[in-house]
């Protein structure tokens, strides 16, 4: 009996002894932002970064039309298929899918050294990127689909933990 009561004691001891480094650790729980609630929350570079993702996991198909010394892409059916409501003339559908390309590529090449890329700040380079490229209409209309498919989305924060 007086060895069941030393245990007692010793479990309660530690965890009072535990209780100041615990209450002084910051709250690691993230904090979900869900765009079916609050679209505005979710910024338009993350929602580019993930559409831009949501697009790689195919790679277009390149095309050589006769005459031409540039190859033209055309989406993959399932790129098709999530490119098909932006309404992008062939051109700025070209231009999207080369940046797309430029994306897998940086994502690859940051994978296979172990680089920690700032997936915000590329997304922001391709944006600024393909509105220098894309026709201004082309580019308000990527744009405003990107805008509309945030209820999709959801963003969870995740406390600083330095």
């Amino acid at each position: 009996m007086l060895r069941a009561f030393n245990v007692a004691v010793r479990v309660a001891v530690l965890g009072l002894m535990s209780l100041p480094y615990a209450a002084a650790q910051p709250s690691s729980t993230p904090t979900t932002i869900d765009g079916a609630v609050q679209p505005e929350q979710i910024p338009d570079v993350v929602a580019v970064r993930l559409f831009l993702g949501a697009l790689a996991d195919d790679t277009p198909n390149p095309a050589m039309p006769s005459g031409t010394s540039q190859p033209v892409l055309h989406p993959s059916p399932r790129q098709g298929s999530l490119l098909l409501p932006i309404h992008l003339d062939a051109p700025d559908t070209t231009t999207l899918l080369q940046a797309v390309l430029v994306w897998q590529d940086q994502m690859s090449r940051a994978s296979a050294t172990g680089i920690v890329l700032d997936l915000d700040a590329v997304a922001q380079r391709m944006m600024q990127a393909l509105q220098r490229r894309m026709t201004p209409q082309g580019f308000l209309s990527l744009l405003s689909h990107v805008r509309s498919e945030k209820k999709y989305m959801r963003r969870v924060l995740v406390p600083d933990m330095k």
